[in-house]
């Protein structure tokens, strides 16, 4: 029952009545306390145990329903990671045929996504799922993702909301019974655990979804290896984080009743990566006939949380040929560019974006050209679509996602190649006089290998800039500048835009570059009056609007200071041109470049001429002592120096006769017997504009 406060508890009537297990003074027990045979309970009473043997199935009895299972947690609000409150997610894969599985408050069968059903008492055993806190409940709904006729199997997923009085670390486990036949561990009970850490900070534990049944044969090779399709809470780049592990020796222990329960035969599942989350399978056993299907269990763990996931791997002799399954990546992803590979982990992780379709392809063949192949997927995330099929052998199914914001991070679409179409129903039976249910009769068919997209949702990203690389610039005057200046997104579909951004200076420009739509070129010429200036030029990169989503922005700067005294030497200038810029002469020019043989001679195109005396500024100097001094004036020496005397600088509004104390210590650009006051007439009239 679920109380006002958000408590649910598992009250000791409604387990007398419904469990049938426990009795109402068995109620107050160890939070990891389950039904036949404790399901990883410690200090299970014999009266129990006893119970629960007695209510074990017999011999030649079909009574289990129970194929696959996983389990993990998340934050109920991805963005308060001090919440106490917890979403615990179970993807359950369960006999279709089986009594129990009816759509809630009916007796009609479930046939469709989105359908419910209850969970109900198998064998006298309610399901149970305890918090970890001491709380428990019995109820377990489970909503229907898809149906596999053909396997006699239906896929659902059930959540359990729940938020902890305290922080602190908590085993969560679901509990029933019971399994189906055909493996080791034929109608013994169900254990799922999950370990909740409450950290500030943590997110959730590991999560996986997979097919229920792996189909392995000869064909593939005696030794192969499949995936576990495991995904991080903590996003793509965590994944390396993650351990895998098979369930340790106590998981067997504590679900063992009068009846072991067993892990699957080391001889056959030979092992599962740390590290790679590869399983091992080694088909000799399979085809000497020493070995039938193997339940696994594996738990996945990153940093204190804890998944688990409880699937069947099945051998399949190599009776017929078994479908080929390739898997083909995106045509539009630039760097896989419609990859194709039939291998595990053949094709590098997909990336996908908020809000732009991504299409992932699932492609069949079998080598008889007659019979048709047909495909089964695992869960596919919330908004994916799987189109028709197209074509009989070879044929194809396309996957179409638009992921969502709330789906950023890591996600897997594994799928199987079938030669029978999985919708094709079983054969009801009729339970034998010793039997309360009995297995249909399934269509024979063939399956390969199930092969997985690894598929990384990014968000809605900002634009980043690749060039330039260089971002601190020192120029002359005169000197023609230009800086090519280009922003990509890593959303290859998602466009980007380019312009200026903040006050550029004066004369300059940017304009496009052919056949570049996301790059400019910035180009400027610092007039006579830039020495000594050194600002920020920045540009702003934008991603092309889209309704519904924020337009991302990026902002990037280069720093551009242009050198005091010093000026470029442009096409065909000499020294008489360049000392008419400042109202000055080729002599005084002359007497401060003395390497110049001759003050007539064309300089050499990017030389670097000076054009005024570096003086360092005394604390008592004035404007009028260096104008007399020097045979200049206040605006020749403004001219020269826009740092200290333009651009809102602080010497800016300084007294003629006021002391530079302010300045004391600078370096001062200034040229001697120089007047700017009718600056540039014969200079523009001689001077050959430069390309």
């Amino acid at each position: 029952s679920v109380g006002e406060a958000g408590e649910q508890k598992l009250r000791g009537s409604s387990v007398a009545g419904a469990a049938g297990c426990l009795s109402a003074a068995e109620t107050s027990y160890s939070h990891r306390m389950g039904r036949c045979g404790s399901m990883g309970v410690m200090g299970v009473s014999l009266r129990l145990a006893v119970l629960c043997a007695m209510l074990a199935p017999a011999a030649g009895e079909v009574s289990g329903r129970w194929r696959y299972g996983s389990i993990s947690w998340r934050r109920s609000d991805p963005n308060d990671l001090t919440s106490n409150s917890v979403v615990i997610t179970v993807e359950s894969a369960w006999r279709l045929s089986h009594g129990t599985v009816v759509q809630t408050g009916t007796l009609d069968k479930v046939s469709a996504p989105g359908q419910v059903f209850k969970v109900s008492a198998d064998e006298g055993q309610d399901p149970l799922f305890s918090f970890g806190d001491g709380n428990v409940t019995a109820r377990y709904d489970v909503e229907v993702l898809r149906v596999d006729p053909i396997q006699d199997l239906v896929v659902g997923r059930s959540t359990f909301t729940w938020i902890y009085g305290v922080k602190g670390r908590f085993s969560a486990e679901l509990s029933l019974c019971c399994r189906v036949s055909g493996h080791q561990n034929a109608n013994r009970p169900i254990s799922l655990v999950t370990t909740v850490d409450l950290a500030d900070g943590e997110v959730g534990s590991p999560r996986i979804s997979m097919l229920p049944i792996v189909a392995l044969s000869p064909s593939g090779g005696m030794v192969q290896q499949m995936e576990i399709p495991a995904t991080d809470a903590k996003g793509f780049a965590m994944q390396t984080n993650m351990r895998y592990a098979f369930a340790g020796a106590q998981f067997w222990t504590d679900l063992s009743t009068s009846t072991p329960s067993t892990p699957a035969n080391v001889s056959v599942v030979t092992g599962v990566g740390a590290t790679s989350g590869l399983l091992s399978v080694d088909l000799a056993p399979f085809v000497a006939g020493n070995a039938g299907d193997m339940q696994v269990v594996v738990v996945i763990t990153s940093g204190n949380q804890t998944a688990m996931v409880d699937f069947i791997v099945r051998f399949q002799a190599d009776t017929g040929n078994i479908p080929a399954l390739t898997l083909v990546a995106p045509i539009d992803n630039p760097t896989l560019l419609g990859m194709a590979s039939s291998a595990v982990r053949g094709i590098p992780a997909v990336e996908a974006f908020v809000d732009f379709e991504v299409l992932l392809t699932f492609r069949g063949a079998d080598a008889d050209s007659l019979e048709p192949v047909f495909f089964e997927l695992s869960t596919t995330p919330t908004g994916a679509v799987v189109r028709e099929r197209v074509g009989l052998n070879p044929s194809s199914v396309v996957v179409s996602w638009v992921p969502a914001p709330g789906q950023v991070g890591q996600h897997y679409i594994c799928a199987s190649a079938v030669d029978v179409d999985p919708a094709t129903p079983c054969t009801p039976c009729t339970p034998g006089p010793d039997e309360t249910t009995c297995s249909p009769v399934c269509a024979a068919h063939l399956r390969s290998a199930p092969l997985c997209f690894n598929v990384n949702v990014k968000g809605n990203l900002a634009p980043v800039f690749t060039l330039p690389v260089v971002t601190v610039y020192a120029i002359n005057l005169n000197y023609p500048f230009k800086l090519e200046v280009e922003a990509t997104n890593a959303n290859w579909n998602a466009g980007t835009s380019l312009a200026t951004s903040g006050p550029h200076p004066a004369g300059s420009s940017v304009v496009p570059i052919s056949g570049r739509p996301s790059a400019l070129l910035f180009v400027w010429q610092p007039a006579r009056h830039y020495g000594g200036w050194s600002n920020d030029v920045c540009f702003r990169a934008a991603g092309l609007p889209r309704p519904g989503l924020e337009t991302k922005t990026t902002d990037f700067c280069v720093r551009v200071s242009v050198n005091p005294c010093r000026w470029y030497a442009g096409t065909q200038q000499n020294l008489d041109h360049i000392a008419k810029v400042f109202g000055s002469n080729y002599v005084q020019l002359w007497a401060l470049n003395s390497d110049r043989e001759s003050p007539d001679g064309i300089l050499q195109e990017g030389a670097t001429v000076m054009v005024g005396h570096e003086y360092q500024i005394r604390a008592l100097d004035s404007m009028r002592y260096l104008s007399v001094q020097f045979s200049t004036t206040r605006e020749t020496i403004e001219l020269l120096n826009y740092n200290y005397f333009a651009g809102g600088n602080a010497a800016q509004g300084i007294g003629d006769k006021e002391a530079m104390a302010m300045l004391a210590g600078q370096t001062l650009c200034v040229l001697p017997h120089s007047c700017v006051a009718a600056p540039l007439q014969g200079y523009l009239a001689h001077k050959k504009p430069p390309t």
